[in-house]
């Protein structure tokens, strides 16, 4: 009997060795280690054995559950932000609407060009633009600075009331 609990103790110390593992080892491999270090003999082997496997299956299980539930988190995730970007993008569209109303031709032709570069700047799949088309904007460089887009002074913007005055 004293043996057994031995044996249970061990294999709760495996259990827990084996939570931190992401391929924890087989029952076979337990088996063995457990057998040479607690120097089983084949009475006591085939109790652990039953109790290793039974415990497998059940980690198993529960492994297999919590990744459902994981996949269904991430769904339901990609389903929100998709909801979330549909929303934007017709806020955006009803915003541009709205201020294309107050334009002349000429400075609606002006407005669609400058709405054509910002979505170049800003993909919709969230990834940067590939290297070559940083380059070609003038976009920030891979070591986080950032090279001038325009000029400032030649942009005729009124001042802003909360920052510094336009030379």
């Amino acid at each position: 009997m004293k043996n057994i609990l031995i044996a249970a103790v061990a294999f709760l110390l495996c259990i827990g060795t084996i939570k931190a593992q992401p391929n924890p080892p087989s029952v076979g491999k337990q088996l063995i280690h457990l057998k040479r270090i607690l120097q089983l003999d084949d009475k006591q082997a085939d109790k652990v054995k039953s109790i290793l496997a039974a415990s497998d299956a059940k980690l198993n299980e529960l492994k297999d559950k919590i990744e459902l539930a994981h996949k269904k988190q991430m769904e339901e995730m990609r389903k929100a932000r998709q909801k979330d970007m549909e929303e934007m993008d017709n806020l955006i569209a009803e915003r541009d609407d709205q201020i294309t109303q107050v334009l002349n031709d000429s400075q609606k032709k002006k407005f669609d060009e400058f709405r054509d570069e910002q979505q170049m700047k800003s993909p919709e799949d969230g990834f940067p633009p590939p290297p070559q088309m940083m380059e070609k904007r003038n976009m920030p460089d891979r070591q986080g600075g950032c090279k001038p887009n325009m000029d400032d002074d030649k942009m005729n913007l009124p001042d802003d009331p909360n920052g510094p005055p336009n030379k």
